[in-house]
């Protein structure tokens, strides 16, 4: 199956139209045993080719056994219709909730990409074919803290988006060639927490593969561990789905902050105030997870940028890369991959929200990928967290971009 470092197997959804499925008859046949269920989950018993009749399937056996494991099928029994575009979602959540089920509306701005390649001028087939044509959403459940924090979830993202790669129809990874393939169209995607995920795993798979991820799209991430920007202060209760303390909260989990007792003090539940923003800095940047970060930033009393961001030595040699190389893995700014402006580099699309505590953790990557000379392109949307994405005045732009993206060279 498709496991972690653990063996634990990793629970993934697909949502896609059935014509994207060239083994669909067997896929259903092996799922039979839904039909007797009463699960949302279960596929309908049609073979209609309509983008719009959607159906969803889970793929492997997860964490939370919600169904029999004899329920499940194995990604490596699903083959997708070459040229299928295919998108690794990450749902959000904070590090500490949520599932691959999340997200029925980032689900229907999805479906929008797929009425957008009849219209796309850089496709030179014939509308009637464009028609059968939808894209293939994967989307992964990982571990949740605080039960399992840091680095639990980014193992889970990083083992799936690998497996994806590595199994899928729609692409060969064959070193020797340099993964020179131009039939590949993976996207990587994710929202709020799922999109820290998204932008971390795209980068690196851009490490492990390049040439293999045409875009990473982060829609309103949570980036910066520190959580002290303007934009929390200024839109600190804009937004029920995202207010700041919780923002703070979530980190705390994922990265296992604790208050240090002092001498003589045995009281181990002491909780942090989330509301002293000095009281959780000084606690976060005591975390083994940020140090190397923090003692770097204090040598050279300045933010990181790319230049800065390989081979440094921190500690006098007590450092490792291996410690640099684990906070990258939830802080993706302070050490960006070389040559992201080459040929085989994804584009970037960014999407920020005006009223959202988490607009600046966005703008601070495209500020950092910007200075590392990547293909980045940034939407910022009116509203809250969310819900900008049904009512952002460039909710079409971005579509029409991602969709040009995505339909580029699909036949």
């Amino acid at each position: 199956g498709m496991k972690d470092a653990k063996n634990n197997l990793i629970q993934i959804e697909i949502t896609c139209p059935a014509s994207c499925i060239r083994n669909r008859e067997e896929i259903l046949s092996l799922s039979s045993s839904f039909s007797s269920s009463s699960s949302p989950s279960s596929p309908p018993r049609t073979n209609n080719q309509h983008h719009s009749h959607s159906w969803r399937q889970q793929l492997v056996h997860g964490y939370q056994n919600i169904f029999p494991s004899s329920s499940f099928i194995h990604f490596k029994d699903v083959q997708f219709e070459k040229g299928c575009p295919i998108i690794i979602y990450f749902h959000g959540g904070g590090m500490v909730c949520g599932s691959s089920r999340d997200g029925t509306f980032i689900l229907d701005f999805f479906s929008q990409l797929s009425t957008k390649k009849s219209l796309s001028p850089l496709s030179s087939s014939s509308s009637s074919s464009n028609s059968s044509k939808g894209i293939v959403v994967l989307s992964v459940t990982y571990r949740l803290a605080p039960e399992h924090p840091f680095p639990n979830s980014i193992i889970d993202c990083l083992s799936a988006a690998s497996c994806i790669i590595e199994r899928s129809n729609t692409t060969t990874v064959d070193k020797e060639k340099d993964n020179d393939n131009d039939s590949n169209n993976i996207h990587i995607a994710g929202f709020s927490a799922g999109g820290q995920l998204a932008t971390v795993v795209g980068l690196e798979c851009y490490r492990r593969y390049p040439g293999i991820i045409k875009s990473i799209v982060p829609l309103d991430p949570m980036l910066l561990p520190h959580a002290d920007t303007l934009s929390y202060h200024l839109n600190s209760l804009s937004s029920s789905f995202c207010p700041a303390l919780f923002v703070r909260w979530c980190w705390s989990a994922y990265l296992q902050l604790k208050v240090e007792n002092e001498v003589g003090d045995d009281n181990n539940d002491k909780m942090i105030n989330f509301d002293n923003v000095d009281e959780y800095t000084q606690i976060l940047e005591k975390s083994s997870w940020l140090k190397p970060y923090i003692k770097q930033k204090e040598k050279k009393r300045n933010t990181f940028d790319n230049n800065e961001s390989t081979n440094v030595n921190y500690n006098s040699g007590r450092a490792t890369t291996t410690e640099y190389g684990l906070t990258r893995l939830f802080y993706p700014r302070i050490d960006l991959p070389k040559k992201l402006n080459g040929e085989k580099a994804p584009v970037i699309i960014v999407k920020t929200s005006t009223a959202d505590v988490l607009r600046d953790d966005g703008c601070d990557l495209v500020r950092a990928l910007k200075a590392a000379g990547a293909n980045v392109i940034h939407f910022e949307m009116v509203g809250s967290h969310g819900i900008s994405s049904w009512f952002g005045n460039n909710n079409n732009g971005m579509i029409d971009t991602w969709s040009t993206i995505i339909w580029d060279g699909v036949e």
